[in-house]
């Protein structure tokens, strides 16, 4: 047990670290790409690479399958049969590679072309760049086998040096187009495309080096074919719930308020998006940890990770959300020029939905580690696909925009009562002790470490020095709260071991 907990810490700081350089250079490369681009281009490759990305819920549903299926085989020790999904799980991305293709060349080319609103000048780049799209998305699904496998054996810290290598070989890209004699918006997508061509054959290498079971050889078996294909639908009907949830608000917002709500929307998301980023890079360490115990037969073990990366979880999503949530205004008023109508509301409001739903992801992964995840999908897909009725009603009724939030604040909760029930009827869960161990602790400890960042933010006055203070003092006194309530005695010996070893190193 020990031995997981410091692969878990170890892991979740190369993530972290990882994630911190991935944004920050993310950020600086999308405003060099602004500048050399120029408004119009870069408009066009973000609506073009939109439309690729459509199919990704296809590709997204295959990938938990896959790393469900590959951290189930490698829990159990059965490497015959990890060789065997390996290739299996290539095969199926192979077929969905060539579905994907012939839906992209004819329903996606259609709507590039008679669609999107493109200047005439411009079309046959866009064209282009298209295609290149469409190539560097094959690309990259062709290499989840080989992600999945790289998690599965959880050596998170190659999966982190490539993330990186990659970002900064697109801020490469974003200085060297500025110098370019030729279509700078063509060579960007050549560029890219490049890029991710040279981070899925190191991929494959990588693999194909380290882990026998990454030889490919035929193999067929229509069985578990099927299951991994089942597997994958039914999350697939999950994430397609989800697509209706959120992308169905927007159709609403636009219809009753226009686009500037939709901007104010779209802001809060992506101030979510970067935030759920960062735990999901924790559960990203403890997936397969759950998924093996799950595998050999040691469910007592199994929970005790459920209860603790719940809790975690938890924490590390509130250490982000508490200096956001109470200095939005100053953030967003550093980041952008003008901030749209009611971005402040929205965000907020999404910000506490993520911390609801951060205390769902294990036990999404528990559901998904027992394989029966059919009745799992239907039900909370449907709680999630009300979120639009019940928006459209209220809206209906005169109800302010932010309504929306509220009502997908409260459809998360029923979900999240969902999940803890359905897991209950899967295997031996105790609702009651999830509640208490994670829920009320949770709670607490959102109530207690909120008192002074609170005072805080209602004594001084809005300033930049405000804004560090809250950052400091909320940070300090939820990693200590946690530290000594949240964590026993052993487990803060391992955390701190951890840390210090990765200083030395840094050193």
């Amino acid at each position: 047990m020990q031995a997981s907990n410091k692969k878990i810490v170890k892991n979740t700081i190369t993530l972290y670290l990882r994630q911190f350089l991935v944004l920050t250079v993310s950020l600086y490369t999308y405003r060099i790409i602004l500048a050399n681009l120029g408004v119009t281009d870069f408009g066009i490759y973000n609506v073009v690479g939109g439309v690729v990305a459509m199919f990704s819920l296809l590709s997204n549903s295959m990938a938990t399958a896959t790393n469900r299926f590959l951290s189930f085989d490698l829990g159990r020790g059965d490497f015959v049969q990890l060789k065997k999904t390996f290739n299996l799980t290539f095969v199926a991305y192979l077929c969905a590679s060539v579905f994907l293709i012939i839906l992209a060349e004819t329903v996606g080319a259609w709507f590039v072309s008679n669609k999107l609103v493109i200047p005439e000048v411009r079309i046959n780049a866009a064209f282009i760049v298209y295609q290149f799209a469409i190539v560097s998305f094959i690309l990259t699904i062709c290499t989840i086998p080989c992600t999945a496998m790289i998690i599965a054996h959880e050596n998170m810290s190659v999966y982190a040096y490539v993330s990186i290598f990659d970002v900064i070989s697109k801020l490469i890209i974003a200085f060297l187009i500025k110098y370019s004699s030729v279509d700078k918006l063509v060579l960007y997508g050549l560029l890219i495309t490049i890029s991710t061509f040279a981070v899925s054959l190191y991929y494959w290498c990588y693999c194909y080096v380290k882990y026998k079971e990454c030889h490919l050889s035929f193999f067929w078996d229509k069985k578990k074919f099927f299951q991994i294909f089942s597997f994958a639908g039914w999350n697939l009907f999950g994430a397609a719930s989800g697509l209706v949830k959120g992308q169905g608000i927007n159709v609403l917002l636009n219809l009753f308020f226009g686009p500037v709500v939709n901007a104010a929307r779209a802001i809060a998301m992506q101030v979510n998006h970067s935030v759920c980023l960062f735990a999901q890079n924790f559960f990203t360490a403890v997936q397969p940890q759950i998924i093996k115990n799950y595998a050999n037969k040691e469910s007592e073990k199994m929970l005790l990770l459920v209860y603790r990366s719940g809790k975690m979880t938890f924490c590390l999503m509130l250490l982000v959300v508490m200096p956001l949530f109470l200095e939005m205004p100053m953030i967003l008023n550093l980041w952008l020029n003008e901030v749209p109508e009611g971005t402040i509301i929205f965000a907020r409001l999404v910000l506490i939905e993520s911390l609801i739903e951060s205390m769902s992801y294990p036990i999404g992964t528990a559901l998904n580690a027992t394989g029966r995840i059919k009745v799992y999908q239907i039900v909370v897909g449907t709680i999630q696909i009300m979120n639009f009725p019940f928006s459209y009603v209220a809206l209906c009724y005169g109800a302010p925009a932010y309504i929306v939030m509220v009502l997908s604040i409260i459809i998360s909760i029923g979900a999240f009562v969902a999940r803890l029930l359905i897991l209950k009827r899967n295997m031996s869960f105790s609702v009651s002790s999830y509640l208490k161990s994670v829920v009320l602790f949770s709670f607490i400890m959102l109530v207690i470490t909120s008192i002074i960042p609170c005072i805080e933010n209602y004594v001084l006055s809005n300033s930049f020095g405000r804004l560090v203070l809250t950052i400091l003092s909320s940070s300090l006194i939820i990693v200590l709260f946690f530290l000594f309530k949240g964590l026993n005695k052993q487990e803060r010996k391992v955390l701190l071991s951890s840390i210090k070893q990765k200083v030395s190193r840094i050193k």
